[in-house]
């Protein structure tokens, strides 16, 4: 008995969590379409693999020889990543459609549907195997992310190209423990 009150309790607090999470205000706007180009999948050869074109925008993230990009479509990188995922979706508390997660072994990609293509949402590095363009990686210092990025203008280390933002989380000692792309919302 005391199992079951327990477990009934855990799903009721897990449902009233997700219906706040999904309180967005006006179900009937439509978000606007973010630029910021198409994912590139890059073969050996250097010659483009996978259907994507040029990512626009300096801040991109290369992994497993693709070019991933928040605002970029999904379906062409997932392909060129690959099958070894783990996936996740649920229904979207901000866009029409689904939400979904692909998490590799270094990375996680989110991505959202609207007019029924999937783009990527956000990208997240989730161990020190993988680097920015600019060297940078879990577990370098505040300064060398200041060095590779320049100056973020506040003493959070937050860069803002177009419609992606790249966000470096620092520890306590200026060590950098979480590294994130994301398309930049109003």
């Amino acid at each position: 008995m005391k199992k079951i009150k327990i477990l009934g309790i855990t799903v009721l607090c897990a449902a009233v969590m997700s219906l706040g999470a999904c309180s967005s205000g006006d179900e009937d706007t439509a978000p606007e379409v973010l630029s910021g180009g198409e994912t590139k999948a890059v073969s050996d050869d250097g010659q483009a693999a996978g259907g994507g074109s040029e990512v626009t925008g300096s801040y991109h993230l290369v992994y497993r020889d693709v070019e991933l990009a928040p605002g970029a479509e999904a379906d062409p990188a997932i392909t060129s990543l690959g099958d070894d995922y783990s996936y996740f979706e649920s229904p979207s508390c901000a866009y029409q459609g689904m939400d979904k997660v692909y998490t590799y072994d270094s990375i996680i990609i989110r991505t959202y549907t609207m007019d029924e293509v999937d783009y990527i949402n956000s990208i997240e590095i989730k161990d020190d195997t993988v680097e920015t363009p600019e060297g940078i990686y879990i577990g370098c210092t505040s300064d060398q992310v200041t060095e590779a990025y320049g100056d973020s203008g506040s003493d959070t280390l937050i860069y803002v190209d177009g419609d992606i933002q790249l966000s470096f989380i620092t520890d306590g000692s200026g060590n950098v423990t979480g590294i994130s792309y994301d398309v930049v919302s109003e």
